[in-house]
Protein backbone atom coordinates (compact mmCIF):
# COMPACT_ATOMS: atom_id res chain seq x y z
CA UNK A 1 0.00 0.00 0.00
CA UNK A 2 1.34 3.69 -0.90
CA UNK A 3 -0.57 6.11 1.06
CA UNK A 4 -1.76 6.54 4.41
CA UNK A 5 -5.93 6.49 3.22
CA UNK A 6 -5.21 3.19 2.27
CA UNK A 7 -3.56 1.69 4.84
CA UNK A 8 -6.42 2.99 7.40
CA UNK A 9 -9.34 2.06 5.16
CA UNK A 10 -8.71 -1.28 6.32
CA UNK A 11 -8.98 -0.57 10.22
CA UNK A 12 -7.18 1.19 12.92
CA UNK A 13 -3.58 1.59 12.94
CA UNK A 14 -0.85 2.36 15.36
CA UNK A 15 2.18 4.75 13.98
CA UNK A 16 4.52 1.24 13.99
CA UNK A 17 2.01 -0.02 11.57
CA UNK A 18 1.74 2.85 9.38
CA UNK A 19 5.46 3.48 9.22
CA UNK A 20 6.07 -0.37 8.41
CA UNK A 21 3.07 -0.32 5.95
CA UNK A 22 4.14 2.72 3.86
CA UNK A 23 8.29 2.42 4.15
CA UNK A 24 9.14 5.75 5.56
CA UNK A 25 10.34 7.55 8.37
CA UNK A 26 8.76 8.45 11.69
CA UNK A 27 9.64 12.22 10.78
CA UNK A 28 7.05 11.86 7.37
CA UNK A 29 4.22 9.98 9.38
CA UNK A 30 2.94 13.18 10.57
CA UNK A 31 3.85 15.08 7.29
CA UNK A 32 1.47 11.93 5.18
CA UNK A 33 -1.36 12.87 8.02
CA UNK A 34 -1.30 16.35 7.82
CA UNK A 35 -1.76 15.96 3.96
CA UNK A 36 -5.24 14.39 4.22
CA UNK A 37 -6.60 17.45 5.47
CA UNK A 38 -8.43 16.05 8.55
CA UNK A 39 -9.63 12.76 6.66
CA UNK A 40 -7.78 11.41 9.74
CA UNK A 41 -8.79 10.40 13.21
CA UNK A 42 -6.62 10.40 16.38
CA UNK A 43 -7.22 8.49 19.32
CA UNK A 44 -5.69 8.48 22.32
CA UNK A 45 -2.26 9.74 23.18
CA UNK A 46 1.45 8.79 23.43
CA UNK A 47 2.36 5.04 22.95
CA UNK A 48 -1.72 4.27 22.84
CA UNK A 49 -2.62 7.15 20.27
CA UNK A 50 -4.19 4.60 17.12
CA UNK A 51 -4.94 6.11 13.84
CA UNK A 52 -8.43 6.18 11.90
CA UNK A 53 -9.54 7.15 7.93
CA UNK A 54 -12.99 8.65 8.26
CA UNK A 55 -14.74 10.27 5.21
CA UNK A 56 -16.58 13.09 6.75
CA UNK A 57 -17.76 15.69 4.07
CA UNK A 58 -20.38 17.59 5.27
CA UNK A 59 -20.16 17.16 9.15
CA UNK A 60 -22.91 15.87 11.97
CA UNK A 61 -25.76 18.08 12.45
CA UNK A 62 -24.26 20.99 10.70
CA UNK A 63 -20.31 20.77 12.68
CA UNK A 64 -17.27 19.86 11.01
CA UNK A 65 -15.51 19.41 14.26
CA UNK A 66 -17.09 17.13 17.15
CA UNK A 67 -16.29 15.22 20.83
CA UNK A 68 -15.99 11.29 19.80
CA UNK A 69 -16.46 8.89 23.15
CA UNK A 70 -16.03 5.55 23.60
CA UNK A 71 -18.40 3.46 26.23
CA UNK A 72 -15.40 2.08 28.60
CA UNK A 73 -17.96 -0.17 30.95
CA UNK A 74 -21.42 0.30 31.01
CA UNK A 75 -22.47 3.83 32.51
CA UNK A 76 -19.42 4.95 31.82
CA UNK A 77 -17.50 6.78 28.78
CA UNK A 78 -14.39 8.34 27.83
CA UNK A 79 -13.60 11.01 25.36
CA UNK A 80 -11.98 8.82 22.60
CA UNK A 81 -10.77 11.64 20.28
CA UNK A 82 -11.88 14.94 18.38
CA UNK A 83 -13.35 14.50 14.98
CA UNK A 84 -12.89 16.98 12.31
Amino acid sequence: MNNVEQVLRSGLATSHQLIAALCISQPTLPRRIRALAGAVLTLGKGKATRYAFYALRRGVAGERQFPLYRVERPGCRGIAGNAG
